[in-house]
């Protein structure tokens, strides 16, 4: 996986569709609730679907369009793809969602990000040469358990000078300079142990990371 680096911005000169550097995903503009007159579509000048965004529970008119993401029912789990919410690279939502979402922590399995899950990870010296501090997990992880999300200020491209970020939409990115967690200190490798997805979690746009394969207890994470 690649790591946030020390370097003054520029915002990239390219005709093609703008892409997050972690993810490689297509980076989509940062999402304002709709707040038209009427049902959600194009003739009502939508900005939902003007952006190529699902209509939420936050849009004033969101659930009477159909453009409104109406989530899932799933009866199992809602970790694979077949999860409408996880095959739109979402997390479930208790208000819409018709499966476990509104169950204690132990439910859903697709609401590792609004739950605060984590798994307990250490800041030490990194294996890597020359990388400084690196992250290590505590306990053995299997292949695709969540980690941890990437925790920041989420700042407008125009303010960043250096920072440790990644851009998250097409205008905003997390900045872990002055605020962040344990996964600032997550290194480069040429072999990667983990890898980050963008999801989008009530409302906003957030990294999350996942492991690629199963990791022995503490190993470095990167």
């Amino acid at each position: 996986m690649r790591t946030p680096v020390i370097r003054k911005f520029k915002r990239p000169k390219s005709a093609g569709a703008k892409r997050n550097r972690l993810t490689g995903n297509k980076l989509k503009d940062f999402y304002y609730p709709c707040h038209h007159k009427g049902a959600c579509s194009k003739k009502n000048e939508c900005t939902c679907i003007e952006n190529d965004h699902l209509c939420t529970k936050h849009c004033i008119y969101g659930e009477f369009g159909v453009n409104f993401f109406k989530g899932c029912s799933c009866i199992t789990n809602c970790r694979t793809s077949t999860c409408p919410c996880r095959g739109n690279n979402r997390e479930c939502d208790p208000d819409v969602c018709k499966c476990s979402a509104g169950c204690n922590d132990e439910g859903c399995a697709n609401m590792d990000a609004a739950m605060g899950r984590r798994v307990p990870l250490l800041v030490g010296k990194s294996s890597i040469e020359g990388a400084g501090l690196g992250v290590f997990t505590k306990n053995a992880l299997k292949k695709g358990d969540y980690i941890d999300e990437y925790i920041g200020e989420l700042l407008e491209f125009t303010t960043i000078d250096t920072a440790y970020y990644f851009d998250v939409t097409k205008d905003y990115v997390i900045d872990a300079t002055k605020q962040g967690n344990k996964t600032r200190y997550l290194n480069h490798s040429t072999r990667p142990n983990v890898t980050a997805r963008t999801h989008f979690v009530n409302g906003e746009y957030r990294i999350k990371f996942y492991s690629k394969h199963n990791i022995p207890a503490q190993s470095e994470v990167r």
